[in-house]
């Protein structure tokens, strides 16, 4: 097992994520902080023989390769949800694919996977192939809302985060600010002033755009499980972010916010990457 170190620092209080690769007899775990701009490490291992006459298929190399790592993941992502990306996919998929007979389940082999399959601290998830960006594009009923674009960053040291409010293409406000954190802290800070701002200014209903997936992400589909487990996780600890992401559910109760994700950095025109564009800037 080979431990090489990546381009960015462990962040505290931040999900890692794991980009599981297959190639030959060699296993590549890249390792980052979950909406990050780099990897933070990289493990890789080669298959032992005994291994390979076990595994049946891409799904169960995902999973010996997890299971491989399990004790490097677990101390480097400090009790955080480990979010692993591969082709086998989500939870279900994984175990539809295991190939089931009485010699196999017996085996203590069998039980490690399914130790690992049970643990709740991991999030599994397909693998996002890369392809022609998609162009984000309001729906037609959203196109005369104001449009609200948060961003966070950190560059040279420096963490920041803004917004910017525009409606029928004018700006109407804007504001930023410099925290002590991350840039991921700074994304979700973003929107819960943006929010405030909405609600200072009387519009109950808008697009929020995003260019973090992480933030996007969990709105849209982590929200209602974070509230209902009290904004911890499975093993009981406060989630990342849990000032924030509590202040944020509670804003939507008063803000109709229809939430869309911009890919950033693109060379894209149009109202969405336009505006992603001038609140990177602020930042």
């Amino acid at each position: 097992m080979a431990l090489q170190s990546g381009e960015l620092e462990r962040r505290d209080q931040v999900l890692l994520s794991v980009h599981v690769t297959e190639q030959d007899d060699e296993a590549m775990l890249t390792l980052a902080n979950y909406g990050g701009k780099g990897p933070i490490a990289f493990l890789s291992h080669q298959r032992e023989p005994a291994m390979k006459k076990f595994i049946e298929n891409g799904a169960e190399r995902v999973l010996a390769s997890m299971t491989k790592q399990l004790l490097q993941l677990q101390a480097i992502a400090k009790e955080q949800p480990i979010i692993i990306f591969s082709m086998a996919g989500e939870l279900a998929r994984i175990k539809k694919n295991l190939v089931v007979n009485q010699a196999r389940v017996n085996s203590q082999k069998w039980s490690q996977w399914g130790m690992v399959l049970c643990d709740n601290q991991f999030d599994w998830r397909m693998i996002k192939l890369k392809r022609e960006e998609k162009m984000t594009k309001y729906h037609d009923k959203h196109q005369n809302l104001p449009k609200y674009f948060t961003d966070g960053s950190e560059r040279a040291g420096k963490v920041k985060w803004g917004y910017l409010v525009r409606h029928e293409r004018k700006l109407i406000t804007s504001q930023s600010g410099e925290i002590t954190g991350t840039a991921q802290l700074a994304e979700v800070m973003a929107v819960e002033k943006a929010l405030q701002k909405a609600i200072e200014l009387g519009h109950k209903e808008i697009v929020l755009t995003s260019d973090s997936e992480y933030l996007v992400d969990g709105v849209q589909k982590e929200l209602e499980t974070w509230r209902v487990n009290g904004f911890h996780t499975a093993r009981g600890k406060p989630m990342a972010h849990k000032e924030q992401w509590e202040k944020i559910d509670k804003l939507l109760q008063e803000v109709n916010a229809h939430f869309y994700h911009q890919v950033s950095h693109t060379k894209q025109t149009g109202e969405a990457a336009d505006g992603n564009r001038e609140s990177s800037r602020s930042t």
